[in-house]
């Protein structure tokens, strides 16, 4: 197996044998800066493959004027820009931008992962990565620059709950805009990644979860009575059916909804299509299956489920802004969000005995995460689940 060695840092450089073929680092197809090393010295070159299959070459020099750190930036800057004047039919224009970058991750995700993951990473991408960064190019991208786009996630003033989570929505936008530039810089397409890998998280963003953010009986009614009409058809399927809100809410259509007959009775399901986790299938309460009875009842099978105006579905944040609206008037906690209705259907879930792992299930989550996060509330009905049990049975008669 061949050794590996990087060009890219000061140490790896240093521990190039001294050869007189160059080694080369990708900066786009068919692009490449090099690095001779002498017993005494160095000179940097660039390296370009015209349409005619032929290499082309051209020095840079020793750029010793340059500190050790800066002179990969400084050969990859004046290697693209020789890089820019050539033209090859297969090879994008000019130099990469951050929508070439989005465009090489999609083809990795669909070649590793398949169509579905490509479709999930396009709505992140299309929603918050491209409308600001599309046309910048890769080796433009600076750190106070990224740090500016994802700043812009956070509104200057709010409650400290508001403020969390937007800065948990906003590391979730990095760790994807991350993923997309690491694999460009590990193909070669971008010659640095310092300028986003000195790009920090948000710290602190971690939350109340579980039981904690859970409504009351009284809560929840006093939050159905103050939403309005079609927001209540949403507040009760969340409450009822334990989604996420956003896209397992946002695609759900009428012909996911189904009722099946057995000899034990109905049987009712959501099929989740659209979803964080993967798909899954939802079984409904008797509760549950009446309510989704009524809100599917004369819809086309195309037909969203639930809607805003009875035909345009219901987007994430307008929910939410409507949500800390009816929050107010309803005069629930203020750390309660669309979120909290589905911590309020796995906590009374759990606390009227229901089987975990039908629950995991059921909100696309896995047992362990149900012990981590709600394991009080199934405390709370351990002792009434064990004197239900009945052992020996002759002996206690």
């Amino acid at each position: 197996m061949a050794k590996r060695y990087r060009i890219t840092t000061t140490t790896g450089r240093a521990e190039l044998a001294p050869r007189r073929e160059p080694y080369w680092h990708q900066l786009r197809k068919g692009g490449y800066v090099g690095l001779r090393k002498f017993r005494e010295g160095e000179t940097w070159l660039v390296r370009w493959r015209n349409a005619d299959g032929k290499q082309e070459y051209k020095p840079i020099g020793d750029l010793a004027d340059y500190d050790g750190r800066e002179q990969f930036d400084q050969a990859s800057k004046q290697a693209n820009e020789w890089l820019d004047g050539k033209s090859r039919p297969d090879a994008p224009k000019g130099r990469p931008t951050v929508k070439d970058a989005v465009d090489h991750y999609e083809e990795y995700l669909s070649a590793e992962k398949g169509p579905r993951a490509v479709k999930d990473a396009k709505m992140r991408t299309n929603a918050y990565i491209l409308p600001k960064l599309k046309d910048v190019y890769l080796d433009e991208l600076t750190t106070a620059r990224l740090n500016k786009w994802k700043n812009a996630f956070v509104p200057k003033d709010g409650d400290e709950e508001t403020l969390r989570r937007a800065r948990d929505t906003a590391n979730r936008h990095l760790n994807t805009l991350k993923a997309i530039l690491n694999k460009a810089w590990q193909d070669g397409i971008v010659a640095s990644d310092s300028a986003w890998r000195r790009v920090k998280r948000f710290s602190k963003t971690k939350g109340k979860r579980g039981e904690e953010e859970a409504l009351s009986p009284e809560q929840t009614t006093r939050l159905l009575d103050n939403a309005p009409e079609r927001f209540e058809d949403l507040v009760r399927g969340l409450l009822l059916a334990g989604l996420r809100p956003g896209i397992e809410i946002e695609h759900l259509r009428r012909e996911q909804y189904t009722v099946r007959k057995t000899p034990r009775g109905e049987i009712a399901a959501l099929e989740v299509r659209e979803s964080k986790t993967g798909p899954r299938v939802v079984y409904l309460s008797k509760e549950g299956r009446t309510f989704f009875n009524e809100l599917t009842k004369d819809k086309h099978p195309k037909a969203y489920l639930f809607t805003r105006d009875g035909k345009d579905p219901w987007r994430e944040k307008e929910a939410s802004r409507i949500m800390q609206d009816v929050r107010i008037t309803a005069k629930l906690p203020a750390d309660t969000v669309l979120y909290s209705l589905r911590h309020t259907y796995i906590t009374r879930a759990l606390e009227n005995g229901a089987n975990m792992k039908l629950i995991a299930d059921n909100c696309g989550t896995s047992i362990r995460m149900l012990e981590q996060h709600y394991w009080k509330a199934i405390q709370t009905k351990r002792q009434e689940m064990l004197d239900g049990v009945s052992i020996l049975q002759e002996a206690v008669q």
